[in-house]
């Protein structure tokens, strides 16, 4: 008897849990995404919540998610911050749509901030549009040339070398300039001095992106350029023929291994251990074809 009583008055004094106001919810989530918003993404990798997931994609979700749960409410801001997260992703197209419909919604500040977004982003977009069809390489790589030197005009145009825009131009332009380099050197045999011109592209771009997050990914793209040309010499020229370079092949090999080592002691990298892994796949390598040298 005394239990049951008790038992009832202490649910009877339990608090009852307080139902959280919609604007509330959006506070906390637009809080925690401003705490990475003004990451730089060319200089720092892209942040992650405490779960581990890339912030900006996991805003997009908790949007979608709010929208869901509140439609019809505060949908100036979702769209506002949604299309911020998606100029941050490099989808351009889906950040303007977002950022179009906030002025349709609002007069306040946010409708002039959207549409400054929406003209920054047009530019950027538009520079980083192809504007050949592809059907020829020299087409094709004549495009990606024009769109790097746009980008780069794009990124000066913009002033403040820290501003949003000039980072995002400045990402592009590494971008493709990486495709840039891949094109070279995937089409070397057909290209004149494609190899060649391939090694020079990536070692400029460790140069000229020094500061960038991914210049580790780089290194290792340079190495890998001379891994695959020193393993071609070998199929093209086995090396127990008279004809084949022992020098040249120590020359790629050696190249190889300078950008893995570096790569391989990059504390705190990602690329760390690809870097590691692909020294010890080179040395198995030049082993291997030493044993067949002798």
């Amino acid at each position: 008897m005394f239990a049951a009583v008790w038992a009832i008055s202490g649910c009877a004094r339990t608090p009852s849990v307080r139902e959280i106001p919609p604007h509330e919810t959006l506070v906390t989530l637009v809080s925690d995404f401003y705490r990475f918003a003004q990451t730089d993404l060319y200089r720092c990798e892209t942040p992650q919540d405490a779960s581990g997931q890339n912030v900006f994609r996991a805003t997009l979700e908790r949007l979608s998610y709010y929208e869901t749960s509140n439609p019809g409410r505060d949908n100036d801001i979702v769209d506002f911050v949604r299309g911020e997260a998606y100029e941050r992703l490099g989808d351009f197209s889906k950040a303007i749509e977002s950022f179009s419909r906030v002025p349709t919604q609002s007069d306040s500040k946010l409708a002039e901030r959207a549409s400054h977004r929406i003209a920054a982003l047009r530019r950027l977009q538009s520079a980083c549009e192809p504007r050949h069809d592809g059907a020829s390489l020299s087409g094709y790589l004549t495009d990606l040339e024009s769109r790097i030197a746009r980008l780069e005009d794009l990124e000066k145009g913009f002033g403040d070398e820290d501003s949003l825009d000039a980072m995002l131009a400045r990402r592009e332009r590494e971008r493709i300039e990486t495709e840039y380099a891949l094109a070279l050197f995937r089409n070397r045999y057909v290209l004149d001095r494609g190899a060649s011109r391939a090694l020079e592209q990536a070692a400029g771009m460790i140069e000229r992106h020094e500061s960038s997050c991914r210049v580790q990914a780089h290194r290792l793209m340079l190495g890998e350029f001379y891994f695959e040309l020193a393993r071609d010499m070998t199929r093209l020229t086995p090396p127990d023929r008279l004809v084949f370079d022992t020098a040249l092949f120590l020359d790629m090999v050696n190249a190889a291994r300078k950008q893995f080592v570096v790569v391989s002691q990059a504390d705190g990298r990602r690329e760390k251990a690809e870097g590691t892994a692909m020294l010890d796949a080179l040395e198995a390598f030049a082993r291997k074809v030493r044993y067949r040298l002798e």
